[in-house]
Order: C-alpha cells, then sequence, then structure tokens
C-alpha cells in the first residue's frame, strides 16, 4: 500500500475511536460531512478524489442508498449552451418551489426505457461503441425515438473514472439521534481498487452501473433558487461494488480479530 492510503488508515482509526461523534450537518449528506470534517477536510464537489487521492464514500450498515461514483456533463456538438440546459427546457417538469423554473430528475440505464417524463417520453442509455460514444436517447409515448444528440465520448468518462476512482473508500458508521441531533460512530473501512474502464463499461451495459440526470434548483444557502446540475451521475449499489474494484483493505475496529485475514497487498 502506498503512504497516502498508510496515512489515511491511521486517520481512520483515529476517528473511530473518539466512539461517537455529534453531526455537523442534516440530511443523508450528514455522515459524510462529519467524517471529512474530522478528517479536517472543507466540503467540495469537484473532479479530484476527496483525499490523498483517494475517493471517500460513506454510508451506515442497513442503508440501501447506492454508492455515487462520479458525475460528468453531456455534450452536445450543436449545442451553443450546455447540454443539460436543452434537456431541461425539453423534458423538464416545473418545481414545486419554483413554479416558473424547469427541473429534471430521472433514473436512466442502457438495459431499458424508464418511466414516463411529464407523461410524454421515456429516457434510455446507449453505448455505441463504434463511435465511442454514450447516448442520451428519448422517446415518444409510441416507442419512436426523437432526440438523440446528448452523449459523453468514451475519452471523457475514462478520464473522470480513472481521475476520480483510482482508490475508493467505504466507511461504514452506526448512527443514533440524541434530542433531534445525530451522532456518528465509523468503524468499519474498506479501501478497493479500481480495475480498468472496459470493466466499467462492461457493467453499464449490463445495467449494473446506472445513472440519474440531475438538473435541480437550489433551495437553501446564498445560491437559493439557482440551478445546481450534475448532469449524469453514475452509480452502483453497495453489493456490486466488488464488481468494479478489487478489494485491497480492510478494517472492522468493532471486531480487530477479524483484520488479519483480510489485509492485502
Amino acid at each position: 500500500m502506498n503512504d497516502n492510503i498508510n496515512y489515511f488508515i491511521r486517520e481512520f482509526s483515529r476517528i473511530g475511536k473518539k466512539r461517537w461523534i455529534k453531526g455537523i450537518g442534516y440530511g443523508h449528506g450528514n455522515i459524510g460531512m462529519t467524517f471529512e470534517n474530522e478528517l479536517g477536510k472543507k466540503p467540495d464537489d469537484n473532479y479530484n478524489p476527496d483525499y490523498k487521492g483517494i475517493e471517500i464514500k460513506t454510508t451506515t450498515r442497513f442503508s440501501r442508498y447506492p454508492i455515487s461514483l462520479f458525475s460528468v456533463s453531456f455534450e452536445n456538438k450543436n449545442a451553443d449552451f450546455p447540454e443539460i440546459n436543452r434537456l431541461i427546457d425539453l423534458y423538464g417538469y416545473y418545481d414545486k418551489d419554483f413554479k416558473d423554473k424547469k427541473v429534471l430528475f430521472k433514473t436512466v440505464n442502457t438495459i431499458k426505457k424508464s418511466t414516463l417524463i411529464n407523461k410524454k417520453f421515456r429516457f434510455q442509455l446507449e453505448i455505441d461503441y463504434e463511435t465511442r460514444r454514450l447516448y442520451l436517447c428519448v422517446y415518444n409515448l409510441f416507442g419512436c425515438l426523437c432526440d438523440r444528440f446528448s452523449y459523453i465520448t468514451f475519452d471523457k468518462l475514462k478520464e473522470h473514472l480513472e481521475a476520480k476512482l483510482k482508490y475508493l473508500s467505504i466507511v461504514t458508521a452506526s448512527k443514533k439521534n440524541i434530542d433531534n441531533e445525530y451522532y456518528f460512530r465509523y468503524y468499519y473501512l474498506k479501501i478497493y481498487a479500481l480495475k480498468n474502464f472496459n470493466v466499467f463499461l462492461k457493467l453499464l451495459e449490463e445495467g449494473v452501473i446506472y445513472s440519474t440526470i440531475i438538473g435541480r434548483i437550489k433551495k437553501s444557502g446564498i445560491n437559493l433558487g439557482k440551478y445546481s446540475n450534475k448532469n449524469l451521475v453514475f452509480k452502483i449499489k453497495k453489493d456490486d461494488i466488488k464488481r468494479l474494484f478489487d478489494i485491497k483493505y480492510f478494517l472492522n475496529l468493532d471486531n480487530p480479530y477479524e483484520n488479519d485475514f483480510f489485509i492485502q497487498n
């Protein structure tokens, strides 16, 4: 293991030994914000891994939420403005709070068409190996293709995947609520190494990796009412992580006798 991974393992152990830590935020992201705060890391939403070349994902033992891998923006060689704006304008629906603005939020994959959008359209991803692009296909109620202009190149997908996810850590915590305040105890760490881009494409083709199109509006803070678009976010279920990554290390602070059997070089 490299020095950064060894350092991160020591930091995880230090944080875990503090036991119950009061959460610093609210909502689903609270568990991750609290852990990164303990690391001394400020919140961000950028292209690079979270910490010393390692992407950090946090979860709870029984959580069914998928793991978000990375996000990437659509392209359209004929468009003069961000492609997500065109998709929101054509296929979005009006936000319930900002009724003059459209939003778009839809889960899509390569194996079947999505549920209806605006009672008119269905989305599906298509891998085109000839052009080396991932396309968003839009179908009407009759199943006819009516839009195939939004795409992401393989080169761009590969660049984002390898830059963001060379090493992935899954940090598991217990949580409890005391007087409407959440507390977290971080006890289980897994560190993985990415297999390769061809495996990613294969899992995308099989629907194991899927995506969510996100074009939404900020509901709080200084950017209230402004768009916060992530375009296409790739996701995978926790049980399928081992299909995209090889496990390198895990540490269970609740059962230290288990760890010697699972440390790998």
